[in-house]
Parts: structure tokens; C-alpha cells; sequence
């Protein structure tokens, strides 16, 4: 029963597949015209597609290709990675690279949660979302990506200053070039010394504000260098934003959201996401914690309830009414009842009065009874009521009442009650 993919509704999302360019900066009519004519262009033609739909934002390029029903979607997938190649030739340089969306569905949302910190700013608590959350929950089987919203994200932002630029005769190309070609390691093969071989490395690599502000743009008549800290301020700042995540009216916050993999089982995979979260959130920095408002596996057990509950207290009495149940009592036209429920038992004997008893027929011909004598009884069989603990009355179900079918339980109406039906 576990493993069956049992979801709260059904996944009607037809086979899609999304290709994703990010550009940002760029306006949408610019999105429209270099990179989003040019992947609708190279998907055309390609076998069993019914629609090509697109959407282009600032800064933003997604281009939806949808497949016939029942095509095989990691099929669909390779078809649209070659096309990819002849798209990505098209788009100019420094405008993006097209890339597809996770194998995932409408119904793929199956966990969503906070990170939360006293004392811990809006862009410190996003580094730890990407950095030490989403990268450890990207291992649990069954989880195809982990998408992070709100909080600020990181960059490093250098703010020209003009006047000192015309001091100098530069241009803002010149900065691009010098920090392009400043940021980067390189090998220097190796030498030989007394028997031992010693590796040669260019480290360039930034990894610190300081580091870039010594990033040498160019250099001035008397050859002093000219360093990027002298022409421009270099500092943190988030990336420009087109909104927030605002939760419960205590302002902005991180969220994370775990995409699940098409066809998974949404009840494993939220469990072993739980437990996986539990166990990041030991080796966060202290004051940091994880707070989960959405579980797929608590509206899937909810759902299952219901379900469950409904069959169990839907029930005809030999009088034709439909019985309900309100806190463990039952009403129809035969009078009020005392209704419980009881283990199902596949060994029922007939102990009507005049009767040998005789096994029953299984499953649901042993519950569509039609004997019509109001005095007929139907009792689980007592070895297993006993070896559950259960309590096996003397009187059981009628012979007229049709318990709701759902596997391992049967309704119990006590006709021979007297208590009042409670208000």
C-alpha cells in the first residue's frame, strides 16, 4: 500500500516540455525577437507535437512545446536537446543560453518551507537556502529540483564613478575586459627540483571584495596601475528584483519549494524530504532553522480519510434509508444506532437461527447480504477479533446492511441500543 503513487488529485498535465532563457536586463521585446523566435524556430517540426506556446519577460524567455498524449517524455526531451543546438547558434552572444525546464508536472509542488533566523538578513538567509539547503536536497531520490524564492540574492555589484573615468580616459568596456580576464586560475605546468615535481598555478580567481577592487584596469603615463577600487565603488548587493515572498504579515521571506520527478510517488518522496530537512537543519549556523507550511503527505493522508470515513459510515438499513454518523451514531428509518468499526475478517459464517453455519462467499459478494429476516446476524470470525484485542458482541452486523468496501474495515451496528441519538 505504500509504495502505490496514491495523490490527493489526479495529475492531468499533458506531456510538455519547457525551455528556460534567462537574460537579464534584457526587455521583452528583445527577449521576443533574439531569443525566443529563434527556439520556437528551431522546435518546429519535430514529430507527435501538437502546440508551441511562448511567454517572453523581461529578462525572461519561456517557450512551452507540448506532446500528443502517451508520448514518452525523456523522448520528448532528446528530440528538443538537438533541436537546442541549432537554437543556441542563433541567439547572439551574451544573450542567454536556452535550457529545459525540470521533469516535473503541474502537481510536482510537493514541499514547500522557510528558512528563518533571528538576527540573519534577508541575503544571509538566501545564501544558506542555495548554498547549504537546496544543494543537499537535490540528493533524495525522487526530487528533480529545488527552486528558491525571495530573500536577496548575492552578487557583486561595481558602481562606476564617471568623473574619475573621463580623468582617466577609460571606458566602461575597458572595466568588462579587465575584470573578464582577471577572474580566473590557470596552469603553468610543472618543474623539476631535486627529484621532486613542482605544479605552477595562476590564481586569479575572485573570492573576495578586495579582490576585485585590486583588479588592474589599466595604467597611467608614469605606469601606475590603475585598479578597479580607485575608479568605482565595489560592494554586496542583491539582484535587481520584480518582487518578494511575504508570509503570515512578518515581511519578506526565503522559501524553498521541492519540484518532484514526473511519475514519482508524492507520499515517499515528501517523507524522505521531511527527514532529509530534519537532518540539514543540524549543521545550520546556530539561530538558523527550517519551517515547513506545506506537506503533500499530510493533504494526501487527509484525502485518504475522507475516503476512508466516507465508505465506512455510508451504510444501507433493510428500510432503504442511507445511514450517516455523527460522533459514533448512525440514523435511519429503523431507529438510532450505535455504529463502530471492526477489523474485516475473510472467514464469515451465517448464524441464523435454524441455520448450520457456512462459510461465506469473500470480499464483496460476503457483503452484499440479501436475507431479509431482521433477527439474521453476521459476526467476524473470533480467533482474529481476539487476537486484535477486539470486543465480539454476541450481535452484529444485519443482514440487510451493505458495509461501505473499503478493504480491512466493516461497519458494527448495534440495533439493540437504547441510548438517545446525542444532539
Amino acid at each position: 500500500m505504500g509504495q502505490l503513487p496514491i495523490d490527493a488529485v489526479p495529475d492531468v498535465t499533458n506531456v510538455q516540455v519547457q525551455v528556460l532563457t534567462n537574460s537579464p536586463g534584457l526587455a521583452p521585446e528583445e527577449m521576443e525577437s533574439f531569443v525566443t523566435f529563434p527556439v520556437e524556430s528551431a522546435m518546429s517540426g519535430i514529430p507527435a507535437v501538437e502546440e508551441i506556446r511562448s511567454v517572453s519577460k523581461f529578462g525572461l524567455s519561456v517557450v512551452t512545446i507540448v506532446f500528443e498524449e502517451g508520448t514518452d517524455i525523456y523522448w520528448a526531451r532528446q528530440m528538443i536537446s538537438e533541436r537546442l543546438i541549432a537554437a543556441r547558434s542563433e541567439i547572439p552572444p551574451g544573450y542567454g543560453e536556452p535550457e529545459m525546464g525540470p521533469i516535473s508536472s503541474g502537481l510536482g509542488e510537493i514541499y514547500q518551507f522557510e528558512v528563518r533566523g533571528e538576527g540573519y538578513s534577508a541575503m544571509q538567509l538566501r545564501d544558506i537556502l542555495d548554498w547549504n539547503v537546496n544543494n543537499q536536497l537535490r540528493s533524495v531520490p525522487g526530487v528533480v529540483e529545488v527552486n528558491s524564492f525571495g530573500g536577496e540574492l548575492r552578487t557583486y555589484q561595481v558602481t562606476v564613478d564617471p568623473d574619475r573615468m573621463r580623468a582617466y580616459g577609460l571606458s566602461v568596456a575597458q572595466v568588462f575586459e579587465a575584470v573578464e580576464k582577471n577572474n580566473r586560475n590557470v596552469g603553468g605546468g610543472y618543474i623539476e627540483h631535486s627529484g621532486e615535481q613542482y605544479l605552477i598555478r595562476g590564481e586569479g580567481l575572485i573570492e573576495a571584495l578586495v579582490d576585485l577592487e585590486g583588479v588592474v584596469v589599466a595604467r597611467d603615463d608614469r605606469g601606475t596601475a590603475v585598479t578597479l577600487g580607485t575608479l568605482a565603488q565595489v560592494e554586496f548587493a542583491p539582484m535587481i528584483r520584480q518582487g518578494a515572498v511575504t508570509r503570515d504579515g512578518r515581511g519578506e521571506a526565503v522559501v524553498g519549494i521541492v519540484m518532484m520527478l514526473m511519475g514519482a510517488n508524492s507520499r515517499t518522496v515528501a517523507d524522505e524530504v521531511h527527514a532529509k530537512i530534519e537532518q540539514i537543519e543540524k549543521s545550520l549556523p546556530e539561530g538558523v532553522f527550517i519551517d515547513t507550511f506545506y506537506n503533500r503527505t499530510e493533504l494526501v493522508d487527509r484525502t485518504i480519510g475522507t475516503v476512508v470515513k466516507n465508505l465506512v459510515e455510508e451504510l444501507d438499513v433493510p428500510g432503504g434509508d442511507r445511514l450517516w454518523a455523527d460522533r459514533g451514531w448512525v440514523r435511519g428509518d429503523g431507529g438510532e444506532h450505535r455504529a463502530t468499526a471492526l477489523p474485516a475478517t475473510r472467514r464469515l459464517h451465517d448464524k441464523s437461527p435454524g441455520k448450520s453455519a457456512r462459510r461465506l462467499p469473500r470480499g464483496r459478494a460476503a457483503r452484499r447480504l440479501c436475507g431479509r429476516n431482521h433477527h439474521d446476524r453476521l459476526h467476524p470470525d473470533p480467533r482474529l477479533a481476539r487476537n486484535r484485542g477486539q470486543d465480539v458482541r454476541p450481535h452484529g452486523l444485519h443482514r440487510g446492511l451493505r458495509p461501505g468496501g473499503f478493504p480491512g474495515l466493516r461497519a458494527h451496528v448495534d440495533a439493540r441500543s437504547s441510548e438517545p441519538f446525542p444532539d
